[in-house]
């Protein structure tokens, strides 16, 4: 588990988003490289299983038919949420990654989507064209762009590219007050998010969460929820063999709590809508 440390919003870091990405999928083209590499592949893979769990509760909380949406992934990675999106048959599929690796794997093996490299953080290509899209999703993304800049111009791009009544979908670990900071993730307060979403002409339809057990508890104070995340974790990352244990043992526990909580201590999902 990576110990974070609080920090300004506003600091200058330092950190290049790009080659830290392009130098850990490089090296690391699996779940673990785009997950938690802290943790064996066995438990990562368990941890997607989770998070595709909540995109199919997702999308039942969205109006209209996937066939008919254009749609956006932000950060595709190793391509899970492109693979989610693609057999729901979705009209347009497009990725975005920051990474030159991602793309050229993803453009080999989702032939019928076009991918793209860019940061969202930042100017983006011509090929997006402002108000043409149904769908755009930014799964375990903005928690990564660890400057206030970037991460304000990520909103003002979605805001772009979403047509009125479209909808934006991300996940993100915000925090009640304060902040939670290290090298390359930070988690926000709930506050200013909210406020960046209403500047740029989104509403919160609805918040999911993504995690209840199996990831860090940023928002919980709950002395004994944090000491269980941490058992947990540790016995995770003992091995390939442990992480395996400690994903089946925990993963239906953890899909029953999705379901039965409003908010959840950790990641979670926001379902917003592009206003007209």
């Amino acid at each position: 588990m990576t110990e974070k440390e609080p920090s300004g919003d506003g600091e200058k870091t330092g950190f290049k988003a790009g080659d830290y990405w392009e130098s850990r999928l490089s090296a690391h083209y699996t779940l673990q490289g785009v997950g938690d590499i802290g943790l064996p592949l066995s438990y990562n893979k368990w941890l997607y299983r989770v998070r595709a769990s909540a995109f199919r509760h997702v999308l039942k909380q969205l109006r209209g038919n996937p066939g008919d949406w254009s749609i956006l992934d932000v950060g595709s990675g190793t391509g899970f949420y492109i693979d989610q999106w693609t057999q729901r048959r979705s009209r347009a599929l497009a990725g975005a990654d920051i990474t030159a690796t991602a793309v050229r794997n993803l453009s080999s093996r989702f032939p019928e989507a076009t991918f793209l490299q860019c940061d969202i953080g930042g100017d983006l290509p011509e090929a997006l064209q402002p108000g043409t899209l149904d769908v755009v999703t930014a799964y375990d993304v903005l928690f990564h762009i660890v400057e206030a800049e970037p991460y304000a111009r990520a909103m003002r791009n979605f805001s772009d590219l979403i047509r009125p009544g479209g909808y934006l979908i991300f996940s993100d670990n915000l925090v009640d007050d304060g902040r939670n900071h290290d090298t390359h993730q930070i988690s926000r307060t709930e506050g200013d998010v909210r406020d960046l979403l209403r500047q740029n002409g989104f509403s919160i339809e609805k918040i999911v969460p993504m995690f209840v057990f199996m990831n860090d508890p940023v928002r919980s104070r709950s002395r004994i929820m944090r000491a269980l995340f941490n058992r947990i974790y540790r016995l995770a990352a003992r091995s390939e063999a442990w992480g395996h244990v400690v994903g089946t043992v925990l993963y239906p526990i953890e899909v029953a709590g999705l379901r039965l909580l409003s908010r959840g201590p950790s990641t979670e999902i926001f379902i917003c809508r592009r206003q007209g």
